[in-house]
């Protein structure tokens, strides 16, 4: 249901947001309020010179994201990520002085904290994420996408390792102002305690009296009571009590006092083992209940949640009362060393201390100190007994943290301080100083979970769970890069209704040196800035007046005439600006990022140049007014428009329609003095509320027909011509690619998800029709768009020399040989083809055939059967896949062996897996041991995965797509049926299954790694003469295959060959003394491209493009056929900026209009657009129709009158915490001045200082000194 403060729910099919539900809301936001905005980043990074040279250069525009339980510091403590996004609205949080300005770079050195303006928090979605935890006992659970801050700058959190630092907050944070207890509290100490007692709702009079003390406001004490009792003390649901020792009674005789001046008498006993304990019944049970603490077991005790939000003071107070009952101080002589610790059996609970402590800028650490046991202790009847113990943590503050703890909380009693403080003061040296990072230990899958982010717009970081994060944002640059943007007038080009195309070609050559000359004149405001920008150079020549040179040349907006000369206009630009580019760079030099991977970008086709980028599709709003032309490549908006500027509308003509119109006699009726009426004009202009010419009589035909306005342009047109200009910008690095030209069925397909048979990339669909694909990419990387089934084609089969073989179509499957692409069938023994090692793994843990499947029809034993893949269910399966066997008829599921190992082994993941222990049978003869289960359920179970019969085995899917480890736990079973080849390596398999033998290399080969081998011999016997299949291993993937038996285990060095690029060879220079020299010398000599990997790594040569030589070809017949659809890029020469031009929609545009300009901006090529309806903003730049706010007063209903003449004549509410004291009208009377100031230097700077009034008082101060980006602005 709809939420009272208007929010609708978000509906879940299976977990998940549905596509097309969030596709039409992205839709019909845009259409109500213009927002949002919306770019194709995959396109964007397929079509960046730089996507291949990591992290630093990549292009976001993802949500990476925190689960919501996260935990921020806040104005309003700290607070789960996901009760900020539910309230909604900016914020005040804290960010770490390390976290480097913009989101980018190395961290900046100083340490401390520094409080920001968070824009909102907000809901991303659900999506899979990781668990990270450190070796101090951080935790933060993530999406594995997320960047997290460590030493050398910012890192995805999925792809740090065990040992990685990163850095936690290293200040003191916020902490709420707000005093009062929370509502539930309050609720039972003032309408509780009002009815405690009593019938009827009345209540006992000295029940009042009793509780008549009962806090209401947080206070340090407050604090005290709660960490004592979390420490020293019991909540159960009919009381709550605390306990003292002895020593601690004397020494804090006003704890108990306090409690029982709150709480009322109690009970006061001494127990046996000598301590006082101090009861209270059930008013303050239900008291410290509201203020969130929990009847749990002293292994699942928690800090109260009312504790994250309370004011310092409280907080302080808690940790001491905390640390006075649970912890110590402990000296070490011998180091010379003193630590404080907290003991205790709930880790959780010193994960929740340790980020309060952090709150605080103080960081411990948790210890495991000793794991569950038991052990003999009293029985409180004076004798002993052996009880279960669980496990003992210690959060450990040593070092400055320590001496930090000593002055800001301390301990309550004057022994524990005192020895602390003794230390202190006597040590011989100062205490070492702990540098605010940890270490990761462990970073593990989550399942899916909904997440959320925030936006910082400072140091785009936050702080969760204590450790330092980028936050949620698009940077449609790499990090810290600033713009620098220009844009040529088309409109002046076009003489005598024809494209001056020489000269502006001409121009496009001094655009590019002027922008390029910018970037050294330019101050920059911040050194990232300028760091970022002289790296890489970028620039962003874009145009205007387009429109406006449509009209001069008679070409309607709409029509294809026109995107066809606006394609061959921008492909010009394209051209000349790259020509540009590449002389500057024979001047003055390329872009220093080119010098540093000239390898890289000359392996992508780019030659030498000035600028990474060169051009962009910018608005130009600003600069197109001053110029008197149409925005950017956007139509005309109307003849005549209100343009809003600062805080009015200012009426304006578009220059081109007069002079059109003036060349013209004035039309009957709209005739002033001999001229045009333009007042009578712009009345009939504005009546519509479009602005349109089409349907006003008096405007001359010929400008009726070419005078194409927004509103007047179907919304697709708008989205064809900037999929012309943007297709004409990346002509040269943008491609479509329709890979593969159909494949055999079978075919296992590499991606994101692990290995996929080619004819289940999509559900079954009609032949020669296409399904689209989502959310499935290529083990490279690139988005399987859809999936075509071909039906039954002419097939025909290469083989190489590793053994591997492919079936694809006749007339039309191609491989990359070194020369290009070759089809298939023109392959000779002998040629070169090339490959690639890609490492493709899925999730792991895929669910099973539900145990329903298989149900059990006798009354025999009931096996569990697992519900997911896992590493033991691997090896099981890889086992029984090599030398094993299964009957249905009698339940057999087993292997034979003479291996001990092998039998301890089977024994061991029957035993996780079933619960049960094989039989064993032993064969005296050839002393054989027979392993097995009986279970025909669990016989089916098997063979429905793996397959029956020799001839037969196969992969399960699930293994297939499945994580590393399942992998690798498969392969090592199925080394039962290999043996150590000298030469070859480790065979891992050798049987009669063909489709185990490919699957079983295809796996071997989803780790990226060489060398695989497959073979195939012919067997002949007396009776019948089969094929063996085999798969064989060598090299890097030795190191993780570790087989069962250990006579297996070997190490095969191996040599395979691989492709080197010409431009590389080209490019490499060794001395004589190089050990490689002789091997470059023989390469060159012999002219070939192909050498072997230990050449390659001799000279530092790339090893990643295998080649491998064809030793067969032939014609297969008919074979059913199936495509694959990706979007690829072969080559990249020019790279727009991120554009997101406008799409004017009229106000009567449907939300379906939306949804078809968003489909069409991607069919047609473009990187991303923003739509905006007209009149779905309060105030919107261009309009019609200048309307006052004294118009739409009056246009309200009475009924929105009444409630505000109510409104007025409530008296006024004391503002809430936080709240401004005055509403502040939408525009207030002031003055301005200018201050002129001298800098430290003597420089002169001058201000702006606007003083606002409300009332006779000044209420706003606004300083204004000069553009952004300017050097007071940097100051």
């Amino acid at each position: 249901p709809e939420r009272a403060d208007g929010a609708k729910p978000i509906p879940l099919y299976g977990g998940k947001v549905p596509a097309r539900w969030l596709w039409h809301e992205i839709a019909w936001h845009a259409w109500a309020t213009g927002e949002p905005g919306l770019i194709f980043v995959d396109r964007v990074n397929e079509l960046s010179a730089l996507k291949g040279l990591g992290e630093r250069y990549q292009i976001r525009s993802t949500n990476p994201c925190f689960v919501g339980s996260t935990r921020i510091p806040t104005e309003r403590g700290l607070v789960p990520i996901e009760e900020l996004a539910r309230e909604g609205g900016s914020f005040y949080l804290v960010t770490d002085n390390r976290a480097p300005f913009g989101g980018g770079g190395a961290p900046l050195p100083t340490h401390g904290t520094a409080v920001r303006k968070a824009v909102r928090a907000f809901f991303t979605g659900v999506k899979p994420v990781v668990r990270l935890r450190t070796r101090e006992g951080l935790e933060v659970t993530l999406t594995p996408d997320h960047l997290l801050l460590t030493p050398e700058g910012y890192r995805e959190a999925g792809k740090l390792r065990p040992g990685a630092k990163i850095l936690v907050q290293s200040g003191e944070g916020l902490f709420p102002k707000e005093e009062s207890l929370p509502a539930p509290a309050l609720a039972v100490a003032q309408e509780r305690v009002v009815t405690a007692g009593g019938r009827g709702g009345r209540g006992r009079a000295d029940v009042r009296a009793q509780y008549s003390h009962l806090p209401t406001r947080w206070s340090r004490e407050l604090g005290v009571a709660l960490g004592w009792l979390l420490g020293d003390g019991y909540l159960r649901e009919d009381g709550v009590g605390f306990y003292f020792s002895r020593k601690d009674f004397a020494a804090l005789a006003w704890l108990p006092d306090l409690l029982r001046d709150w709480f009322g008498p109690g009970t006061l006993q001494e127990t046996r083992s000598n301590t006082f304990h101090l009861h209270f019944n059930r008013t303050p049970a239900e008291f410290f209940q509201a203020l969130g603490v929990k009847a749990a077991r002293a292994t699942e005790k928690r800090v109260p949640e009312s504790l994250f939000r309370a004011p310092r003071e409280a907080v302080v107070g808690f940790l001491q009362g905390l640390f006075s009952a649970d912890g110590s101080v402990q000296i070490n002589e011998k180091k010379q060393d003193a630590t404080i610790r907290l003991a205790s059996s709930s880790p959780a609970l010193l994960q929740d201390v340790q980020l309060l402590l952090l709150n605080l800028g103080i960081l411990g650490k948790i210890h495991k100190r000793r794991e569950a046991a038991t052990k003999v202790l009293p029985n409180g009847k004076g004798g002993l007994k052996p009880y279960p113990v669980a496990p003992q943590y210690e959060l450990v503050l040593g070092g400055e943290n320590r001496d930090r703890f000593a002055e800001a909380i301390g301990f309550l009693q004057e022994e524990k301080q005192s020895k602390l403080l003794t230390f202190l003061r006597h040590r011989p040296r100062g205490s070492y100083r702990k540098p605010f990072l940890a270490t990761v230990t462990s970073i593990e899958p989550a399942g899916e979970a909904p997440v959320y982010d925030l936006t910082e717009p400072v140091t785009h970081s936050l702080i969760a769970n204590g450790i330092i994060a980028h936050n949620c944002g698009e940077i449609p640059l790499t990090v810290g890069e600033p713009c620098d943007l220009g844009a040529l007038n088309l409109a002046a080009y076009v003489k005598d209704g024809a494209f001056q195309m020489e000269a502006f070609r001409k121009d496009v050559h001094t655009a590019i040196r002027f922008l390029d000359n910018v970037l050294d004149a330019n101050r920059f405001a911040l050194p990232d800035n300028e760091e970022a920008a002289k790296a890489l150079r970028r620039l962003g020549l874009g145009v205007m007046g387009l429109a406006d040179a449509l009209i001069k040349m008679g070409l309607p907006y709409a029509s294809e005439e026109a995107r066809e000369k606006v394609f061959e206009i921008a492909s010009a630009m394209r051209e000349e600006a790259i020509r540009a580019s590449e002389a500057l760079a024979e001047e003055r030099g390329p872009f220093p990022l080119y010098e540093a991977h000239r390898e890289y970008f000359q392996a992508l086709g780019v030659r030498p140049r000035r600028n990474v980028a060169l051009l962009t599709v910018a608005p130009t709003g600003t600069t197109s007014m001053l110029m008197g032309v149409s925005s950017g490549i956007e139509p005309v908006f109307s003849p005549f428009v209100w343009r809003r500027i600062g805080g009015e509308y200012k009426p304006l003509l578009h220059p081109l329609f007069v002079e059109l119109m003036e060349a013209y006699p004035p039309a009957p009726g709209f005739a002033k003095e001999g001229k045009w009426d333009w007042e009578k004009i712009v009345e009939e202009i504005q009546k519509d509320g479009h602005g349109s010419v089409q349907g006003l009589p008096f405007v001359p035909e010929p400008i009726r027909r070419v005078f194409q306005c927004a509103h007047d342009i179907h919304p697709l047109d708008h989205v064809r011509m900037q999929g012309a200009v943007q297709r004409a910008f990346d002509a040269e690095g943008y491609a479509a690619n329709s890979l593969s030209k159909c494949i055999a069925k079978g075919t296992l397909i590499p991606t994101s998800k692990g290995l996929i048979p080619i004819e289940e990339i999509a559900p079954p669909h009609p032949e020669d029709t296409f399904a689209p694909v989502e959310g499935l990419y290529t083990a490279e990387g690139y988005r399987i768009t859809a999936h075509y089934y071909a039906g039954k084609k002419r097939g025909v089969r290469v083989r190489l020399d590793n053994g591997s073989e492919l079936v694809g179509a006749w007339e039309s499957h191609r491989l990359l040989t070194p020369e290009g692409w070759r089809l298939m069938r023109e392959l000779k023994p002998g040629d070169v083809v090339l490959g690639k090692l890609v490492p493709s793994h899925g999730p792991g843990r895929l669910p099973l055939p539900e145990a329903s499947e298989f149900p059990l029809r006798t009354n025999a034993r009931n096996l569990p059967l697992p519900e997911r893949m896992s590493e033991d269910l691997a090896l099981f399966l890889g086992m029984l896949a090599a030398g094993g066997s299964t009957v249905q008829a009698t339940g057999f599921v087993g292997i034979a062996t003479k291996d001990p190992e092998v039998a301890e082994v089977f024994k061991r993941v029957v035993a996780k897996l079933f619960g049960v222990e094989p039989k064993c049978t032993l064969d005296k003869r050839t002393g054989v041991k027979n392993l097995y289960l009986t279970s025909r359920r669990l016989a089916r179970f098997v063979e429905n995965l793996i397959g029956k019969g020799a001839a037969q085995k196969r992969i399960p899917r699930q293994i297939l797509q499945g994580s590393p480890e399942e992998k690798l736990a498969f392969l090592r079973g199925l080394t039962l049926d290999g043996y150590v080849h000298p030469g070859m390596g480790l065979v891992v398999y050798e049987g009669r299954s063909q489709r185990l033998a490919y699957e079983g290399a295809e796996l071997a080969r989803s780790f990226g790694l060489p060398k695989v081998y497959q073979g195939r011999k012919k067997v002949l016997t007396p009776k019948e003469t089969y094929l063996v299949y085999s798969i064989a291993v060598a090299g890097p993937l030795l190191e993780l295959l570790e087989p069962i038996e250990a006579h297996k285990r070997a190490e095969v060095a191996t040599r395979y060959k691989v492709f080197i690029p010409e431009e590389v060879l080209a490019a490499t220079r060794v001395n004589t003394a190089h050990p490689g020299y002789s091997n470059l010398r023989s390469v060159r000599n012999r002219g070939v491209q192909v050498v072997y990997n230990t050449t390659a790594d001799r000279l530092g040569w790339p090893t990643d493009i295998l080649a491998h030589r064809v030793v067969e070809v032939e014609e297969v017949g008919e074979v059913e056929m199936y495509d694959i659809e990706v979007e690829e890029v072969h080559r990249y020469v020019v790279n727009g900026l991120v554009s997101h031009n406008t799409i004017n929609l009229p106000h009567e545009a449907s939300v379906e209009d939306v949804e078809a300009a968003y489909l069409e901006a991607y069919r047609t090529g473009c990187k991303g657009i923003t739509v905006y309806r007209d009149g779905s903003r309060e105030f919107q730049v261009l309009t019609v129709k200048k309307e006052s706010k004294e118009v739409k007063e009056e246009a309200k209903p009475q009924g929105a009158k009444a409630e505000e003449a109510k409104a007025q004549e409530a008296p006024p509410r004391a503002p809430r915490a936080g709240e401004p004291i005055y509403g502040r009208p939408g525009r207030l009377m002031g003055f301005t001045d200018m201050v002129k100031l001298l800098t430290p230097e003597g420089a002169k700077r001058s201000f702006l200082v606007t003083v606002n009034v409300l009332d006779g008082h000044p209420v706003e101060v606004i300083l204004t000194s000069g553009k952004a980006g300017d050097e007071a602005n940097a100051d």
